[in-house]
């Protein structure tokens, strides 16, 4: 069962969102640097606009807007053909990058809590065969 593109992106997003606020966490543990920038007027003006309908200030504005362009960034690094190989076990996900392993990871955890019919069937299967050949269950896992 392949998983949509919307749902990739779903979980590429969230699994960003993720990486994007443990390095906030990280970053916010340094000083903060000053940096010389010379910037076009309109986005400053703009900037200083939202700045103070969102009660930031005009650095913390600049911020969040570098993180999103920065969240944008890293959405554009993943490949969701590549990470459909990788769940169809085309392509190992050792060869995914940093991004799309991240995303994989989100995916096959979704699938593994996801069961099919066919999963239902088998696992149902297996527990009457099980119990019709009188198999002690609490022996399981010792030695």
């Amino acid at each position: 069962m392949a998983i949509s593109r919307l749902t990739l992106f779903r979980l590429a997003t969230v699994a960003t969102l993720g990486w994007l606020a443990t390095q906030k966490m990280r970053s916010s543990k340094r000083r903060a640097v000053r940096v010389a920038a010379t910037l076009p007027s309109e986005l400053v003006d703009t900037a200083r606009a939202n700045a103070a309908s969102s009660n930031r200030s005009l650095a913390g504005q600049l911020d969040r807007w570098a993180r999103i362009g920065q969240f944008y960034d890293v959405l554009n690094e993943v490949d969701y053909d590549r990470i459909q190989l990788a769940l169809a076990g085309a392509m190992s996900p050792d060869d995914l990058k940093v991004a799309e392993r991240t995303v994989y990871e989100a995916a096959f955890m979704q699938r593994m809590r996801d069961r099919t019919p066919q999963e239902d069937s088998f696992f149902a299967d297996l527990e009457r065969q099980q119990r019709s050949a009188d198999y002690d269950m609490s022996k399981l896992g010792t030695r």
